[in-house]
Parts: structure tokens; C-alpha cells; sequence
């Protein structure tokens, strides 16, 4: 409104410029007359790099005004059903055919026909009202502050902070959040009403004589799609599924390859990556680019197995042996390419691998989701077995094995079991103790996806995050319920969280084709026993991999690609973590400074295994840094 706000043009314009790492090739901004809305954006160009395609841009008719950010891979065929009922088009982008659909179409029914990734907002000029829209699964970020008379949108929160009417207050449940997940879990932020526009989602404002009337609108519902797709049966035959699911991905994969600027595929040698890799050789016309990062020294090492996948399906390999040295100097960056505090460490290779990519292509395709979809973490099998197991066992039983597991020191756990390899067997305990003491599934599974359980001593505002009543409630298996609670959580808010913030930190789109809706919703229709069979997750597409890769060359273990955390921070980084924690920007935000002295004390003298919590910490107190530093 022109009353509090007296200059929106420099305003827009410096909202738009916090985005410049998302849109280095371009950027406009628009202010109305009447100077009650303004629209900034920077453009990452990739498809059609003219400068026609520039916005916010303003349809034919003049009715509507877009700004969008991400991509709609099946725009090609709604151009040509908007061509053939009279619409004309002056550029070759997909923001254009979106634009026009909207003012055609209306909103529900354009979004419900795109296949692709995005956040985008859309003012209606005819009847006054601002769409904000959020794809169906979450890839694309989308920030919101509202007071009732005003709304300040973004894709990141540096942006929204820089508007004079965001409070910039932060929200201690948040903190209570990342400490207990390692991430801001649920629709808040780390900022008191600054909120995430829930997956898909259209939000909608029109001005009233009292102020700004919302109406919040759910277009996909994932929970409501698999409950209703498991209760229906598959008369397919395992073989019939199998091929089923990948033409399906086949499609999604080819979909994501259309691109005016060079395009890559990661590649880490899991599953999923391996799989698409191998999709999307088959869907190109000349030799793949695929990237992996390796550590040196280190047990987790994959890059030879990618290597082998990669001389296999014949792409044209990079590979990255990172030193110890060079991923610790990167560590002071994590607070800067964030842009509210994140704790997942394997953020880190994350970052690594979106920059050695960034220095060839512009698009890179991730195996992202698999996981989620098709049952591959170990605590669907072994964390839902042992859990069930030891249920039957008598609770004083239970009671008094957890006390005494819990009176060993983390020290003496892991050097006596230091035979059975480098992992740390007291974290694998620590997680026993803490199962041995859940009553049901959901508290079952809090706990295994709770990555510092010290986290109350910090802060006692809980930090749990709400799943949907309708999961629990549900007749599907607990395997599944686990695995839609991650899909509309954990995924969201930790794994494409921090694939766009890495790779847009770069300048580099990432895509995610296992996460196209339709792949999800096959998904759901298919029986438990092709996804998860024998305790082994992800077995209707290890089934699809074994026609395009030898089984040997995949079929192992599943490792991830994580760094050596404790060792690194009770090691080198421990003078810097020293003066981290001591700075005084933990206290200031009402974490107790001499609890985490003890806390961390307590981890230098290895007496327990708390390097999440540490490097929750670490990240926070970065962030409230550098936050501070560009405040000044």
C-alpha cells in the first residue's frame, strides 16, 4: 500500500538482486501505477535466451502479469492446444505458454495440467487478486510474510528480509526445529511469520475494504492420492509393473532433457542416480555428461563404482577427488549459501558436487526421491524389524537394558566395536535406547528421524513437526506410512531443500525426474512387495537397472556420501568450532551458553555422540553471523 510504503521501485529492486546467485542472466521488475504491487525477478535462462523472455512479463490480452521461477517440461504440447484454439506466441519459453494458459484457462485448471517444477505468482488485473503457486512436490521454494494488509513473496528468505514491512524476528520453535531434525521442519521458518507455501498449494489475495482476504487452496494431495491409490488393486503382474513404471520414468527422464544450455546428470553410483543416468543416455543423442565426487581416504568412497556405471553406459565422465582440506575450507560458506540455517551435513558434498557441475552445464539432473517413493532407507526394514522385535520383549526387560546401554561411554562403545568397522556403533545404540522406548509407529519413527535427541536441553519449545492425522489413521502398512510421512516432511524440508540451495548457490538447476507426480502417484498404486522385498528397498527399480546396467555394478550396500564429521570437528575444525560456539550468537538467541559447553565438553571427551547437535550449532551461529554482518 502507497501509505507504508513510499519507494517500491527500490524496493523490488533490491528484493530482486538478494536473488542474483537464481537469476545471474537477467532481471526486470514492475511497480503498478496505483503502487500497490510490486514484482521483481532474475532470470536463470535456459530455455529460449533471448531477452523477449524477460519478466515479469504481461499476457496478450494485458490481464495478467507473471513472475515464475523453475520449469514446465510438457509446455511444448500446452502450446500447441493453446496455438490451435487461437493464442500466438513471440517467444519459445515455457513462462510465456504459462502465462497464457493462466489467462485462458484460469489458474486450477492450468497447474492441474502441468507436468514440472515451479513457484510462481500471477496478479489477475480483472479481478484484483495475486495467485502465489507452489509445484506439487515441493522442488521449487516458496516464502510468504502477510499481515492481513500486506503480502511479501519470495523464492529465498534474504529476499523478504530485505522489505522494510518484514518484522525479521526469529522464531525459536524454528531453532527447537533445527536442532532436533537438523533442519526447519513444517510450514514456519526461521523467521516469526515468514512462512513456506506448502507443496502444492495456490494462495490467493484479493484486496477487501478491511485489508487482504486469503484463500488457501490444496490442488494435489499427496496423502489423499496414495490412501486412495493403495486401497485399489494392482491386477498387474510384477514384469507388467515393472515395464509400466519405466516408460513412465523413461518419459519423465526425456521430458527434463530439453534444455538451450548444456545439461549433466549426477552421478554417485546408488540406484537412483544410476538409473536416471542411464535413462537419460538412452533419451540423448551424444554422450551424456555425469559428474561424481569422491573423498579422499575416506570408507564412504563411491566414485569408483560411478566410474565403472559411467565407462559402462558410455557418458562423459567427471570425477572430483575432494581433499579434506579443500571440503573444510568450504565449511565457513554453508551459513552464506543457506538462507536460513540448515545443519544436514551432507549439505557439503551437495554444494561440491552442483559447483564441479556448474563449471560445464547449467542443468543437471538428480536421483532425488527414490528413496521416499520405493522404500530405500534402512529404517523401512531394519528400524520397522527391530522395532517390532523388540516390542515383545517385557518392558522392565526393555527398561533395563536401554539404562544400562545408555551408563557405557560413547567412547568405549565405539573402540570396542571398532573391529566390526569405522562406523560409530555408540549413535547405533544411542538409536536403540531411544526405540526401546516408543510406544507406537509415529514416535517409533520421530525418533529415527530425530538427528540429536539432546535437543530439548537447549530449547523446550519441542520443534516436532505435525504429519498428517490422515497417515496414521490409514489402513496402509507401516512401511508406507513411514515412507508418506518422509514424502510430505523429510523430503520437503531436508532433501530438496538442500539440493536448491546448493545448486542455485552455483547458479545451477537441478532436476528432479523420480519426482515427477506421475512417477509418485505409480508409486503409491504399486504393492508393497514390489518395492520392498526381503528387507531389500527399491526392488522394482533395481529390476528396471538390471536392463540397462549389470547387477554387479549396483547392487550393494547403500552407502550415501557423507563426511567424517566427529573426526573433522574434534580434528582440525575444533578450533574453529571453539570460537564458533563462543561468539556469543547462541546466547543472544536464548540458547543456554553453558549447556553447550557441556554439551560440547562432553563430545570432545567422547562420552557421547552428539556431532549433530554440534553441527546444528555451528550452522546456526554462522548463520547469525553472517546475517548480522550484511544487517551492518
Amino acid at each position: 500500500p502507497r501509505a507504508r510504503l513510499n519507494d517500491l521501485q527500490s524496493i523490488i529492486t533490491e528484493m530482486a538482486d538478494r536473488l542474483h546467485s537464481r537469476g545471474p542472466d537477467d532481471h526486470g521488475a514492475f511497480v503498478s501505477e496505483s503502487h500497490d504491487l510490486a514484482l521483481g525477478h532474475r532470470r536463470l535462462a535456459v530455455i529460449d535466451l533471448a531477452a523477449s523472455g524477460r519478466q515479469p512479463m504481461t499476457s496478450k490480452s494485458g490481464r495478467m502479469l507473471l513472475v515464475f521461477n523453475g520449469e514446465i517440461y510438457n509446455y511444448k504440447a500446452l502450446r500447441c492446444e493453446l496455438e490451435s484454439i487461437g493464442c500466438r506466441f513471440t517467444t519459445e519459453t515455457d513462462t510465456e505458454v504459462l502465462l497464457e494458459a493462466c489467462d485462458r484457462w484460469g489458474i486450477r485448471q492450468t497447474v492441474a495440467r502441468l507436468v514440472g517444477m515451479f513457484a510462481f505468482a500471477v496478479y489477475d488485473r480483472h479481478e484484483g487478486t495475486l495467485h502465489l503457486v507452489r509445484d506439487r512436490v515441493g522442488i521449487k521454494p516458496l516464502l510468504l510474510w502477510t499481515d492481513g494488509s500486506a503480502a511479501v513473496f519470495g523464492s529465498d528468505l534474504r529476499a523478504l528480509e530485505s522489505c522494510p514491512l518484514v518484522p525479521g524476528e526469529i522464531d525459536p520453535r524454528a531453532i527447537a526445529s533445527l536442532l532436533r531434525y537438523s533442519c526447519i521442519m513444517g510450514t514456519g521458518s526461521i523467521l516469526k511469520g515468514v512462512e513456506k507455501v506448502p507443496p502444492g498449494t495456490i494462495v490467493s489475495f484479493n484486496e477487501t475494504s478491511d485489508g487482504l482476504s486469503r484463500t488457501d487452496v490444496r490442488y494435489w494431495d499427496p496423502v489423499a492420492i496414495a490412501i486412495e491409490s493403495s486401497v485399489r488393486s494392482n491386477r498387474l503382474s510384477f514384469p507388467e509393473q515393472s515395464e509400466m513404471l519405466e516408460n513412465i520414468l523413461s518419459e519423465s527422464v526425456g521430458d527434463r532433457l530439453v534444455s538451450d544450455v548444456p545439461l549433466g546428470c549426477f552421478l554417485s553410483g546408488g540406484i537412483d542416480s544410476t538409473l536416471v543416468a542411464a535413462l537419460a543416455q538412452r533419451n540423448s543423442s551424444s554422450n551424456l555428461k555425469t559428474f561424481t565426487i569422491g573423498m579422499t581416504g575416506s570408507h564412504l568412497d563411491e566414485s569408483p563404482f560411478a566410474r565403472r556405471i559411467a565407462d559402462h553406459l558410455g557418458t562423459n565422465h567427471t570425477e572430483h577427488m575432494v581433499t579434506p582440506e579443500e571440503a573444510m575450507g568450504l565449511i565457513p560458506e554453508m551459513s552464506t549459501i543457506y538462507d536460513e540455517p540448515f545443519a544436514d551435513s551432507s549439505q557439503l558434498p551437495t554444494y561440491l558436487i552442483s559447483r564441479i557441475a556448474r563449471r560445464d552445464v547449467t542443468v543437471a539432473l538428480s536421483g532425488d526421491g527414490g528413496d521416499e517413493l520405493f522404500g530405500g532407507y534402512v529404517r523401512y526394514t531394519l528400524g520397522l524389524s527391530t522395532w517390532k522385535r523388540l516390542r515383545r520383549l517385557p518392558s522392565p526387560f526393555r527398561s533395563l537394558l536401554a539404562g544400562g546401554l545408555g551408563l557405557v561411554p560413547d567412547r568405549v562403545l565405539d573402540s570396542s566395536m571398532a573391529m566390526f568397522g569405522p562406523q560409530e556403533f555408540s549413535h547405533r545404540c544411542q538409536r536403540l535406547i531411544e526405540i526401546m522406548s516408543c510406544s507406537d509407529l509415529e514416535s517409533m519413527n520421530a525418533v529415527l528421524l530425530t538427528t540429536w535427541q539432546g535437543h530439548s536441553r537447549l530449547n523446550r519449545s519441542g520443534g516436532h513437526v505435525e504429519v498428517d492425522s490422515r497417515i496414521q489413521a490409514s489402513s496402509v502398512s507401516n512401511e508406507e506410512k513411514m515412507m508418506l510421512r518422509d514424502f510430505t516432511t523429510y523430503l520437503v524440508d531436508d532433501i530438496l531443500a538442500k539440493v536448491d540451495r546448493a545448486s542455485m548457490g552455483v547458479s545451477l538447476e537441478a532436476r528432479v525426474p523420480l519426482l515427477d507426480h506421475r512417477v509418485a502417484e505409480m508409486a503409491w498404486g504399486l504393492p508393497l512387495s514390489s518395492k520392498i522385498d526381503r528387507g531389500n528397498g527399491k526392488y522394482i527399480l533395481r529390476d528396471i537397472l538390471s536392463r540397462h546396467v549389470p547387477v554387479k555394478l549396483f547392487d550393494r550396500p547403500k552407502m550415501g556420501f557423507s563426511i567424517p564429521l566427529a573426526t573433522w570437528l574434534r580434528g582440525p575444525l575444533r578450533d574453529w568450532a571453539d570460537a564458533t560456539l563462543e561468539d556469543g550468537s547462541l546466547e543472544d538467541v536464548g540458547l543456554d551458553p553453558r549447556i553447550i559447553k557441556q554439551v560440547w565438553n562432553s563430545f570432545l571427551r567422547g562420552e557421547s555422540a552428539s556431532k549433530n547437535g554440534i553441527w546444528s550449532m555451528l550452522m546456526l551461529s554462522g548463520w547469525l553471523q553472517a546475517r548480522a554482518e550484511n544487517a551492518s
